[in-house]
């Protein structure tokens, strides 16, 4: 008896989904932590300090990044979009174009009626 071959499967396409929520946090923690790293060993800043420090980086951050990664991708789907439509719109006109080229017509005899193939 030989072994069952598997079948082959189709290859996955990986997808990157950019969240700009979750993209937006990672950066936020990101720089946070770089801010909080460099305020606690170079710089010696107090705890009330640091907490400010640290707040207003990780909002301005997060928002920068948000708002950067939704312009970006409501941008880049508009493009797809239209490249999208015109490739239908080119498609459909190749496909009208093909059914009304005229039929090709057969001389005839003098005397009879002209016939198209």
């Amino acid at each position: 008896m030989s072994p069952e071959q598997p079948k082959e499967q189709p290859k996955e396409r990986r997808i990157l989904l950019l969240d700009p929520d979750k993209l937006g946090f990672l950066a936020a923690t990101v720089l946070s932590t770089g801010v909080v790293c460099v305020c606690v060993f170079y710089r010696r800043v107090s705890v009330a300090n640091l907490a400010i420090r640290v707040g207003l980086t990780f909002v301005v951050s997060y928002v920068a990044t948000f708002l950067f990664l939704r312009y970006a991708l409501r941008t880049i789907g508009m493009e797809i979009a239209r490249t999208r439509e015109e490739k239908a719109k080119a498609a459909a006109l190749e496909e009208d174009a093909g059914e009304d080229q005229p039929r090709e017509r057969v001389e005839a005899a003098p005397g009879e009626p002209a016939k198209e193939e």
